[in-house]
């Protein structure tokens, strides 16, 4: 029996998502004597977010689930990363981590899955001469005009690379690693785990999407691309649908992404769990009912919102009572001089 294993690195804030990527990523392993070999590594998960896990994966008979330690990293992360968690570093431990692997896919959890993991693992073989074997960093390639890219948000986001990094550094950025394929047995051999985190603490104050930055630097030109199909961003289906035909012909990895995708990835920080009308939203949800999350998914929103309704409610009432008080009851609102 062929086991495929799938590691993900994520903490506790994510264990809404991680159900739900687990139970669609299960949904769709129907490859015959396949063995799905799900691992977790992680900070802050509880023993209620490991028995949740554990209870969706236990209704599969064809996976398993097993969680590990977090390894210590010497990494202080700088405020310029955003809204990316010290995890995704542990995605460069993995070839010392889990040693018994020669290949394993690495995934987020910010997904949902519309068909077969195990397609994406025949893509790469350990005896291959590469390192990564993922799809293409569809957003930066487009934004450097070999494509469309329309979305001002990340036409500013991808311009940070040009003043960040040297042409030649650029140049590296290949594959996307929200979902990609690793070569355990290559990068003991060649000691990347060293390599990677020595780049990832000389350049922290310009890593733009870290972990996606290190791995692709470090490891070009030992990088295989494969299919968009295997990683198609939701962000930008909504720009898929409004190109003409022949858009979509000069530009064959939109059409590769969108007809039959294999995970469809919530890449920025628009996530379907706090916006629920955003793009391919529907397949977290309905993703989300058939795991039996929807309730868990109703009382963390409910906490979610309630600062913002709260926020949003006093503006409102702000917005009312001043102009009422300034008719009714004359309030004048000045600024005080200052000598």
């Amino acid at each position: 029996m062929k086991t495929v294993p799938i590691v993900h690195c994520f903490n506790h804030d994510y264990v809404l998502p991680a159900g739900v990527a687990f139970y669609s990523l299960l949904q769709h392993a129907r490859t015959p004597n396949t063995r799905y070999a799900l691992h977790v590594i992680g900070t802050g998960l509880t023993d209620g977010d490991r028995a949740l896990l554990d209870g969706i994966v236990a209704r599969f008979p064809q996976a398993t689930l097993e969680f590990h330690d977090p390894p210590p990293i010497n990494i202080q992360m700088p405020r310029n990363m955003g809204n990316f968690s010290f995890d995704i570093f542990y995605k460069m431990m993995l070839p010392e981590l889990l040693p018994q692997y020669e290949e394993m896919i690495v995934s987020d959890v910010d997904v949902v899955y519309a068909d077969d993991v195990a397609s994406f693992a025949n893509e790469l073989r350990a005896d291959e001469n590469c390192y990564l074997c993922g799809t293409p960093d569809i957003g930066y390639s487009t934004w450097r005009g070999r494509g469309i890219l329309r979305d001002v948000g990340a036409q500013k986001f991808f311009r940070r690379y040009e003043r960040l990094f040297t042409e030649e550094e650029r140049d590296r950025l290949v594959i996307g690693v929200g979902f990609f394929a690793m070569n355990g047995r290559l990068c003991r051999a060649d000691d990347m785990t060293r390599r990677w985190l020595d780049f990832a603490k000389a350049n922290l104050k310009r890593l733009v999407l870290p972990e996606q930055d290190v791995l692709n630097i470090c490891c070009h030109p030992q990088i295989k691309v494969v299919s968009s199909r295997f990683m198609a961003i939701a962000g930008y289906e909504p720009e898929y649908r409004t190109l003409s035909e022949s858009q979509r012909a000069a530009n064959p990895a939109w059409d590769e992404m969108f007809a039959h995708p294999v995970q469809i990835h919530y890449a920025s920080g628009i996530k379907p769990w706090k916006f629920p009308h955003c793009a391919c939203s529907r397949l977290w949800f309905e993703a989300c009912l058939a795991a039996g999350l929807f309730d868990r998914w109703r009382e963390w929103y409910a906490r979610f919102m309630a600062p913002q309704m709260r926020t949003m409610f006093g503006k409102r009432l702000l917005d009312i009572r001043l102009p009422f008080g300034r008719r009714i009851f004359h309030v004048q609102c000045h600024k005080e001089s200052r000598t």
